[in-house]
């Protein structure tokens, strides 16, 4: 009994390693680039190891999005503080737009809170996750994002489904930007990085949009950060990738960069 026990742990931590692993892998080379010699060399395990626990490469694939979405960054919980919510009451709706985007914000880009790997996988899934895995996470915050929108359709009665949808993709579009699209804002910024006045900004502009859009009030906010500088003045700065490359080449340099610089500013 006790040696199977030591082998249930021990092929259970095999499996954590594999996933943290595979999470590095797709993170950096994408899907299709990803193999799993690569992700077997850095576990240091054999590639069998990998077959043994996952089948496939693409059941794979799905563990580590359930991994980083569900485990690490807790998806299904994101979206609590509209559990309390008075849906008559469109302040409280602002507020807890702000607080869920703040949650989200924070494991992207702050420091000390923010998940590893997670923004790699992210532009690998939106650059080639195709229909099939986008559908999966989708799956992993329907209950929570369908309570979501009913206490938003409730608050106006006048919001029906067709503006719940573009609200929706309206969240995960300026939610995302701020990944792929990270050195285009600095270079504006004349920024090397994320300053943590500039994030909790982010969430509080995000959710000020995502109000205005639902007609609701501007939610209280913190918003620090301010521009050093007019923008007129750094529009030659728009373009600090090589838009020669590949669009994916380029957006996985921006994020492998962002995260190198990331780590060592934490050092």
């Amino acid at each position: 009994m006790a040696k199977g026990l030591r082998r249930n742990r021990q092929g259970e931590k095999t499996k954590a390693e594999l996933l943290e692993a595979a999470g590095y892998v797709f993170s950096k080379k994408g899907y299709e680039g990803a193999s799993v010699r690569d992700i077997a060399k850095i576990a240091n395990v054999l590639p069998g190891a990998l077959t043994y626990h996952f089948k496939t490469k693409k059941n794979l694939f799905k563990m580590v999005l359930k991994h980083f979405i569900l485990d690490c960054c807790k998806f299904d919980k994101m979206f609590e503080a509209f559990d309390s919510v008075d849906p008559h009451n469109p302040q409280e709706i602002s507020q807890a737009i702000y607080k869920s985007v703040k949650g989200i914000i924070y494991i992207c880009h702050k420091r000390g809170v923010k998940i590893k790997n997670l923004n790699g996988l992210l532009v690998t899934l939106m650059l080639d996750g195709g229909k099939e895995f986008c559908h999966i996470v989708q799956e992993m915050g329907t209950v929570r994002l369908r309570k979501v929108y009913e206490c938003i359709r409730m608050t106006n009665v006048t919001t029906d489904r067709t503006d719940i949808f573009w609200w929706s993709n309206l969240l995960w579009a300026l939610v995302f930007y701020p990944i792929y699209g990270k050195y285009i804002m600095l270079s504006a910024m004349d920024e090397s990085r994320y300053s943590d006045d500039f994030i909790e900004s982010m969430a509080a502009r995000i959710s000020m949009n995502l109000c205005r859009y639902l007609n609701l009030p501007r939610p209280e906010v913190n918003d620090p950060w301010r521009l050093k500088a007019d923008p007129e003045e750094r529009i030659e700065g728009l373009s600090p990738m090589n838009f020669q490359q590949p669009p994916e080449q380029a957006f996985r340099q921006a994020v492998e960069e962002s995260s190198h610089s990331d780590i060592a500013a934490e050092e």
